[in-house]
């Protein structure tokens, strides 16, 4: 006698996809939106400083201008940098999409070149998963894990650049099982000196950082379900007329099967279906039924899982598509039932079906569950067949 048994799991996670959004310019001081430009020339022209005065007959002399001529000076340069953020870690499932963004502002009042640096690592089983860095429109470079990429970008004074990662996790579930994760580590370097942030004679501040650095990590939270099975026979009764022991599997004894389920992932699994074969040379006997009934006592516990609905089907290869119904079966409602609270009985309080309900003919029966949560652990399904 062969038993088969199958569970099918679906879980979709959706992610916001959308193209890169614009990001305003944000400065990091109050001195840095009007700091003087480097290289303008501040001028004290000598006619604008005059010397008058009169002599000891009140006669007004001429005036006077200073005999150095003009005075000037020439703002230096001043460097360094704000951001470059630090967005939110993200949860993704296998195939899913997801981007982190950045932003280097120049607090400085010249020009400057920052080198970027992108490091990104695979752990717990993480493979394949593609990790790009993109400017707007543009895909600047493909990371390759375990290795610095590093790239130089002209900034112009009091101006932005944005950059952003674009992270593919690969849908197979081998390449991103749950709990896998990777890491993205970013870092801002200033070319130009002197670098640094200080407070001026007017109490303003300006200049930035010379160096930042973001860690990011992106963790896979996937459904992991596991499914056991163990059986119990129970044989007529003695009040039906059998002389041998009470777990004897001989034609007429009750084969009850229990199927326990846990997720012991870090997310829901959706649209859920299991699906078992009812045995050859056996008939579809009960659901979640014990006590005595039709001359044989079933001694397996009831199924403690609740919100599953039930169907069977005579087909020798109905489809395992959740939600089918065109293959499958049931009673009142299109189900046989639909356990909600833990205590009902299929069939109808009885410990099996008779030769006559249409589900003793029933060559499969499958369950189906909108969604598993990670809480919904050691749960218990049972169902018996009957040997011929």
């Amino acid at each position: 006698m062969k038993s088969y048994f199958k569970i099918l799991a679906v879980s979709c996670m959706l992610l916001a996809v959308s193209a890169p959004l614009a990001q305003a310019v944000t400065f990091n001081s109050t001195g840095n939106p009007g700091d003087t430009v480097t290289t303008t020339v501040i001028i004290a022209a000598s006619t604008f400083e005059t010397l008058g005065y009169l002599d000891l007959n009140g006669t007004r002399m001429t005036t006077v201008e200073p005999a150095s001529g003009n005075n000037s000076q020439t703002v230096g340069s001043e460097f360094g940098f704000s951001g470059p953020g630090s967005p939110s870690d993200n949860t993704v499932t296998p195939g899913d999409v997801a981007y982190h963004y950045y932003a280097v502002t120049n607090e400085g009042n010249a020009s400057d070149n920052y080198t970027l640096y992108h490091v990104y690592s695979q752990y717990n089983g993480a493979t394949g998963w593609v990790v790009e860095v993109w400017e707007g429109a543009g895909r600047i470079v493909t990371l390759e894990a375990g290795t610095s990429a590093n790239e130089v970008r002209a900034v112009a004074e009091d101006a932005e650049k944005t950059f952003y990662y674009k992270i593919i996790v690969p849908s197979s579930v081998a390449q991103a099982p749950n709990g896998s994760y990777i890491t993205i580590t970013s870092t801002v370097e200033a070319a130009g000196t002197p670098v640094g942030q200080y407070t001026g004679g007017n109490a303003l501040t300006y200049g930035g950082a010379s160096t930042a650095t973001d860690p990011v990590t992106d963790t896979t939270a996937a459904p992991l379900l596991t499914l056991t099975r163990t059986s119990t026979v129970d044989s007529p009764t003695a009040a039906a007329g059998y002389t041998g022991t009470i777990h004897d599997a001989v034609p007429g004894a009750v084969i009850t099967f229990t199927l326990t389920y846990s997720n012991s992932g870090n997310a829901s699994a959706e649209s859920v279906i299991l699906v078992d074969r009812v045995p050859v040379n056996t008939k579809l006997a009960h659901f979640n039924t014990t006590g005595t009934g039709s001359n044989v006592n079933l001694t397996a516990a009831q199924g403690n899982a609740t919100g599953w609905t039930i169907k069977y089907s005579t087909l020798a290869n109905p489809s395992k598509v959740y939600g089918n119904t065109a293959d499958w079966s049931g009673g009142s409602g299109g189900t046989i039932g639909s356990l909600t609270t833990g205590s009902e009985e299929y069939p109808g309080g009885s410990a099996t079906y008779a030769t006559g309900d249409a589900p003793y003919g029933a060559a499969w029966i499958k369950w189906e569950k909108a969604s598993i949560d990670p809480t919904d652990d050691n749960k218990t399904l049972t169902w018996g067949a009957t040997i011929r």
